[in-house]
């Protein structure tokens, strides 16, 4: 879903600079923006896991 986004970017791009249909993305040229994305996503749920055992929310209910 990713690469067809980026590819309808490009080609909205493309066709707002007068150019032609770029062609199909490669998508081993997206495999280190997927492995960032990771990356955060697992940090960030490790930051908020440990940030519940040590400091639990009390919604008082």
């Amino acid at each position: 879903m990713a690469v067809a986004s980026y590819e309808a970017i490009r080609r909205r791009i493309a066709a707002m600079r007068g150019k032609t249909d770029p062609g199909p993305v490669d998508v081993e040229k997206l495999t280190p923006i997927t492995l960032v994305v990771f990356a955060v996503l697992l940090v960030l749920t490790v930051i908020l896991l440990i940030a519940d055992i040590f400091n639990p929310i009390n919604l008082n209910l």
